[in-house]
């Protein structure tokens, strides 16, 4: 109220001075009445402007308990993860599958060394797929014989049996009677998914030939070796 009272004294004083007349343009530089709140709150009829507020209305969503809201959120995520997950499995399985491959001994039988230091053994192989496979390595353990194939790869092409040769030289080192036949042979292989070993079973009537304990002893005698 101050301002405002102020303002006007100054106007009547203008006025008498002569330095105005009525009438005119009532815009003074630097001069302007400011009304407090109470002068606001008389101009408005007493009453002060409300003020307006706009809201949105309520989600369903949010409408919601806070307990089942998040109940219901920990139920999509582990929907989410198990859905990943089970296609995760799934393609890891089926490239598993890709990668399965098995290996069977179709023939084996013992020959007589051209070296005569020895026996060899005719192998033959067939991988029954479906990925296909190469043979990098192969061994027998027959006492008193020393049974292996040379490390040259060799494709195993699914469903074609594949004939192999085991080089055989005399172990002086071992028993020199007629012991146990071998009864198995250790594949190593390399296929999509890495190099592994697979071990398979020798067909029952293979039998080394008769008198080949004897042609080991004459060779371990000649070597100058022990064979006890």
């Amino acid at each position: 109220m101050a301002s405002a009272t102020w303002g006007v004294h100054y106007q009547e004083v203008a006025w008498r001075r002569g330095e105005r007349e009525r009438g005119d343009d009532d815009q003074y530089p630097g001069l302007f009445i400011e009304f407090d709140d109470a002068a606001e709150e008389d101009a408005l009829g007493g009453t002060a402007a409300p003020e307006l507020i706009s809201t949105r209305p309520a989600s369903r969503w949010s409408r919601i308990a806070f307990r089942y809201r998040v109940s219901a959120a920990i139920a999509v995520l582990v929907l989410v993860i198990g859905s990943v997950t089970a296609v995760r499995l799934d393609q890891t399985a089926r490239r598993s599958a890709r990668e399965r491959f098995t290996l069977a001994v179709v023939d084996d039988r013992f020959e007589p060394s051209i070296s005569e230091v020895g026996l060899n053994m005719a192998l033959t192989l067939v991988d029954n797929g479906p990925a296909p496979v190469t043979a990098e390595f192969l061994e027998v353990s027959q006492p008193g014989l020393s049974l292996a194939f040379y490390p040259v790869e060799v494709p195993l092409p699914v469903g074609t049996p594949t004939a192999l040769t085991l080089v055989g030289v005399f172990d002086c080192h071992g028993a020199t009677g007629p012991g146990p036949r071998a009864s198995t042979v250790e594949v190593t292989v390399a296929g999509q998914s890495g190099t592994s070993s697979v071990v398979l079973g020798l067909k029952a009537g293979s039998e080394p030939p008769k008198g080949w304990q004897s042609q080991r002893s004459v060779f371990c005698a000649e070597a100058g070796t022990s064979g006890h």
